[in-house]
């Protein structure tokens, strides 16, 4: 099978791991209204890196990793669970004004990243999800110990992740202007609650998961 093909497949996958809203989604968007393009992207850019470091290993069989994120699944939520509450909160109490084009300073931008990052690398669901979309592929995915096409298929899950994200950020920072600024503080209030809302869950879950 050609590289192509392999690199238009990882490029459906990556889209299919990116479009589900969930934390990112929020956490981008809420840069994006508030701060532009480049935090939105930075913010993306950071799921991006996990949902690709997850597409590898599914790509790989990297089995030593993948069982390692499954012994500490718990703890990884905690500190996930724990992330969200803290982004959202500080999301929620936000009262700032819009801010011009590319106007994100550094110190948020690699804030952005990192938090998207860690949301996402912290969430065994992500790498579970990655793994269900490879085991589908059947007679598309790359044969055991072809490392090119695992390459080739691990880039184009990269470049439909900040395919996707690069359309989310462009779209909502282009068009946040249109809104009127209280109405996008209270979007930004939402936005930390429903952050905070998904920490909830994910200790419900983890406290159902003991409780059975």
């Amino acid at each position: 099978m050609s590289a192509l093909i392999h690199v238009l497949i990882g490029f459906l996958i990556g889209i299919a791991v990116s479009i589900p809203v969930g934390a990112v989604a929020i956490m981008t968007a809420e840069r994006a209204v508030h701060r532009g393009f480049a935090a939105a992207m930075a913010a993306g850019t950071g799921g991006a890196l996990a949902d690709t470091v997850f597409a590898a290993v599914a790509a790989f069989g990297v089995s030593a990793i993948s069982d390692e994120l499954e012994d500490h699944a718990v703890l990884l939520q905690i500190v996930g669970a724990a992330l969200l509450v803290a982004v959202g909160w500080r999301i929620a109490r936000r009262h700032s004004r819009l801010r011009g084009p590319g106007a994100a300073g550094g110190r948020s931008a690699v804030g952005a990243f990192l938090g998207a990052f860690t949301l996402t690398i912290t969430n065994p669901g992500a790498l579970l999800g990655s793994a269900v979309l490879f085991s589908a592929l059947g007679p598309l995915a790359p044969e055991e110990g072809d490392i090119g096409a695992a390459l080739t298929l691990v880039l184009g899950v990269a470049i439909g992740c900040l395919c996707w994200w690069t359309l989310v950020a462009t779209t909502i920072a282009t068009h946040r202007h249109r809104l009127p600024e209280d109405w996008l503080n209270r979007l930004s209030h939402w936005a930390g609650f429903a952050l905070i809302g998904f920490a909830a869950l994910i200790l419900l879950q983890l406290g159902i998961q003991q409780l059975v």
